[in-house]
């Protein structure tokens, strides 16, 4: 199966899944944190908090785009070492910012060490389509940064 089908039939199986109305409300009143900085070539935005449904989504999302609406092909490192927890739509969220960034021929990696987050990317089998790092060191040097 190639990374495209992998990818759409993940999306598609994450949106089907029926989420009561009150779950969602509460999603959409928690938060996230976002930060971005530039080290050499590569820009590495540190998130804390929740990556769920509403905000915390739209502004990862937002975040990434402003970066490759730049025109250059970027490094972007999401570093989730402070990230508790992720949803369905956070999910979407990561595919989506890969799917672009690799469109405008840059890279995205992932920082996840061990934890609740790097626990569902390896149950939905997306450690297998994002390279995932343990600390933000090891990511960088993945980039040839100095």
């Amino acid at each position: 199966m190639s990374v495209r089908s992998h990818l759409c039939a993940l999306i598609g199986r994450i949106f089907a899944r029926g989420r009561n109305a009150r779950a969602r409300e509460e999603e959409k009143s928690i938060g996230m944190n976002t930060g971005i900085r530039q080290v050499s070539e590569v820009f590495v935005i540190h998130s804390s908090g929740k990556l769920v449904r509403g905000e915390a989504c739209i502004a990862l999302g937002e975040q990434v785009a402003a970066l490759l609406a730049r025109g250059q092909a970027p490094g972007i490192l999401l570093n989730l070492e402070a990230v508790s927890y992720i949803d369905d739509v956070g999910l979407a969220t990561l595919i989506k910012a890969w799917v672009d960034t690799r469109k405008h021929g840059g890279v995205l990696k992932l920082v996840c060490p061990e934890g609740k987050v790097l626990q569902v990317l390896r149950m939905t089998h997306l450690d297998t389509v994002f390279e995932v790092f343990p600390t933000e060191a090891q990511a960088m040097s993945s980039f040839n940064c100095r």
